[in-house]
């Protein structure tokens, strides 16, 4: 699947935006647009513009679910971290009458490897167990 959407003028194994939207489209002749550049932006963890096999099957592992969707919109910065202020900002968003102690509990819950940040993985588990989903 990776060579559908990598297939570069270069001939190399990595995919700039415009060669993504172009395999996306040869499935998808016409795309939500806004969703393949949510996912692509999501997929280039280095930031590169370029999408890597590495990056492309992470991509692949979770494209169609609405996981990215929700976790774009948690990374306001968009450094594929979640800090407690973008969290309480977005939860606030989701439920303005949540109590911030909720908000703060769940945040340490997501918190895995109490870096104080939320990664993508430790998001998505504790979306799939917390009631912003």
């Amino acid at each position: 699947m990776f060579d559908q959407f990598a297939v570069t003028s270069r001939g190399d194994k990595y995919g700039s935006f415009e060669e993504f939207e172009r395999g996306w489209k040869s499935i998808d002749p016409e795309p939500d647009m806004d969703q393949v550049r949510l996912n692509f932006k999501f997929a280039d963890a280095n930031g590169d513009g370029q999408l890597s096999r590495e990056e492309f099957m992470t991509l692949r592992n979770v494209v169609g679910s609405h996981y990215i969707d929700g976790f774009m919109a948690f990374d306001a910065d968009s450094n594929r971290k979640i800090d407690l202020g973008e969290f309480a900002n977005a939860y606030r968003a989701m439920d303005p009458e949540v109590q911030y102690g909720l908000i703060y509990t769940a945040y340490l819950v997501g918190d895995t490897n109490k870096d104080k940040t939320l990664d993508f993985d430790e998001w998505h588990l504790l979306a799939q167990i917390s009631p912003f989903e």
